[in-house]
This record gives C-alpha cells, structure tokens and sequence, in this order.
C-alpha cells in the first residue's frame, strides 16, 4: 500500500459519517466473525469495520477459545454493547461457525467476514448489500479448481478442489436461501477415500444454491477495494530476513491504524453496530 493509499485511509477513517442516535431503524443484517489467537487482526477488523459500515447492522463474533488476548478484547467490546460474543473449542472450525450461524440468523441479509479482513471504504455495507442485486450470494472472488498433495493420512494422494466463492466476504440473501440445508464444510465429491474431488469452504453450499435455481457471482471490483484481505496472519517470524522486514512493516502499519482506531472509537464512537443478545 502506497503512502498516498495510506493517507486517503487515514482520512476516511477521521471523516466517516457516524450513526445518529435518535435513528430507530431495526437492523436487517448480521455481520458474523470467526476469530482464534488473532488479536492484532481481530481488533483492526472490527473497528475498521463499524467505523465505515454506513448502515447500522448486528455483529456476532465467534472466538474458538484465543490465548493471546482477543478473548479479552472481545469481552470487553460486548460489555459495550458492539457485539455479541459466542465461545467455542479451540478445534471449531470457521464451516462449523457459519452453518450455525445459518441456523441462528433471524435478519434478511446474512454476511460472514475473515477476521484478517481490514475495511477500507465508507459505506462498505450499503455497497455490498446493493451488489448482491437479483442474486442470492455475492462473495469476494472466485477461487478457481486447484490440485492438492495430501500427505497428513497415511500415504500421500492428490485431490482437486473444485470452482468456490471466496468465503473472506461473503452475502447471503438469508431469506430466499435459510431452507437450503447443505453444509459450508469441505465435502468430498463422491463418497470415497482417497478423495479425488472435493468442495472446500463454501463450494457445496454454492452448489446447492445453483440446484436450487438461484444464483451468485463475484463481486466487481469496485465492491471488493472496500475490503483488503491481510492474509498476514499466517506469516512468521522465522524465514528469509527479508520475509521478517515485511512482516515487521506490515504489522506495525495494521498497529498504528488499530491505534487511530481506538482513540477515534473513544472520542468519536461511530453506532453502526450492536449486539444481538
């Protein structure tokens, strides 16, 4: 990210609009988020996230049983009304959060958003909602079929995961699609073992939708600079010195904004978000 994409950040940030307090209007989406040990991540997510959203909304955030303070930051931000918290197992996966999070919607719109995912853009939300348009689910990309060695189960094998929406952001039209049944957890094509094709986060689902007549699409371009997807989270210290510069200038860049942030969210709380329980 350039200075010049940095400072135009900054700026949207100390401009955007905030929520009125006589607004009475009953939120019709629900924004869920899966966290585990990913505080810095976590906390820029969330602030950037009801900072710019331009539309009031509901937030549950799931955390699978964090050790390295998100659990706390969480806690704290449901005692202030932001949020709803659900804990869980450290073994719960992000297919088992959304299939119960399907299961507990009770709003129209339905959206699901990594926790490394940083908002960039005022009125990300009204923009997401809008794209969604005829469809039934709107999702931040395509990931296209890809070809994986497994070695983790005895002898090594080779499967291909098939075309999925990219679950980082993802819609849902909760009301045309809460009857569909099918699971957002990997399933194997066929019932075998090995597998030879198999549906990852999201595919299944995507392929039910498509049987059950609806539809849904990447989003365009200009929806999807709204969101930056850090994928920072998996980098470690360890490895070339050059892969620990970046990781040093990264994450000391997603510092200062989570300060700006916070101190923005003490002086000038923004509304948009709110528990719901």
């Amino acid at each position: 990210m350039t200075a010049i994409h940095q400072r135009a950040n900054v700026w949207r940030l100390v401009t955007a609009p905030r929520r009125k307090l006589f607004e009475g209007d009953s939120p019709d989406v629900t924004v869920h988020v899966a966290s585990k040990n990913t505080l810095l991540y976590t906390e820029l997510c969330l602030r950037s996230m009801w900072r710019l959203a331009g539309r009031p909304f509901q937030l549950v955030v799931g955390d699978c049983a964090s050790e390295d303070g998100t659990q706390e930051f969480l806690r704290r931000m449901a005692a202030r009304g932001f949020l709803t918290l659900q804990e869980s197992p450290a073994d719960t996966s992000h297919s088992d959060w959304i299939d119960r999070w399907r299961r507990e919607c009770r709003t129209k719109y339905f959206v699901i958003v990594d926790s490394d995912v940083e908002f960039l853009e005022i009125d990300w939300l009204p923009r997401l909602v809008a794209a969604l348009d005829s469809r039934s689910m709107v999702a931040y990309g395509v990931i296209p079929e890809m070809t994986y060695r497994e070695t983790g189960y005895g002898e090594p094998f080779e499967y291909t995961l098939l075309v999925r929406p990219d679950p980082c952001v993802l819609l849902l039209d909760h009301e045309r699609t809460h009857h569909i049944a099918a699971s957002f957890a990997w399933r194997e094509e066929a019932d075998r073992w090995p597998p030879e094709r198999a549906y990852d986060t999201a595919g299944f689902f995507a392929l039910a939708l498509e049987q059950e007549g609806l539809t849904w699409e990447a989003m365009s371009d200009s929806v999807r600079r709204c969101f930056k997807h850090c994928g920072g989270r998996s980098w470690r210290k360890k490895g070339p010195r050059r892969r620990r510069i970046r990781y040093r200038l990264v994450n000391g860049r997603l510092r200062a904004v989570s300060l700006l942030l916070r101190l923005l969210d003490r002086t000038k709380p923004a509304g948009w978000s709110s528990g719901t329980a």
